[in-house]
């Protein structure tokens, strides 16, 4: 038995609250925030869907490198490679990206302000959540190459 203080391995296991439930979360708040700020039914806007569109079209792609590498998608599962081909010689996380596309495209389609706050708080979420767990445990388990990743290649865009 390890000490806790000891112990240089990350605590791998997926969290109970994965990105997805927050971005739904995100989704129904953007709906309810925006119909209560128009005080009428949501208006649909056509970019509003081409950017959603756009946010779903590098979701799939992203989710279909991780598959070619054969590795996980899940936050806090052990990584068996470091993907840093395709999208992600751009951005460190593609996917996240996509989602926060996804719902500004939502935000447009709904309207009103106030949903605002919703993507600037799901931004928080994801950076201090979910994308500070994955890069120590990518650190721990890939150490200087991903060291080096990090160094050619920006967390956002």
């Amino acid at each position: 038995m390890t000490h806790p203080k000891t112990d240089t391995s990350p605590p791998y296991g997926v969290p109970r609250i994965l990105p997805p439930y927050v971005f739904i979360a995100a989704m129904v708040a953007i709906y309810y925030l925006g119909k209560w700020e128009t005080g009428e039914p949501v208006a649909y806007s056509l970019s509003g869907g081409l950017v959603m569109a756009l946010g779903l079209l590098i979701a799939i792609v992203a989710n279909r490198q991780f598959k070619r590498a054969r590795t996980t998608i899940l936050p806090g599962d052990k990584p068996t490679k470091l993907v840093t081909t395709g999208m992600f010689r751009r951005s460190r996380n593609p996917m996240y990206i996509a989602m926060t596309v996804v719902l500004a495209g939502y935000w447009s389609w709904v309207g009103g302000y106030s949903p605002f706050g919703v993507l600037v708080l799901f931004l928080l979420v994801m950076r201090y959540r979910f994308i500070a767990m994955e890069e120590k445990h990518l650190l721990h388990t890939f150490g200087a190459d991903y060291q080096a990743y990090c160094m050619r290649t920006r967390r956002w865009l």
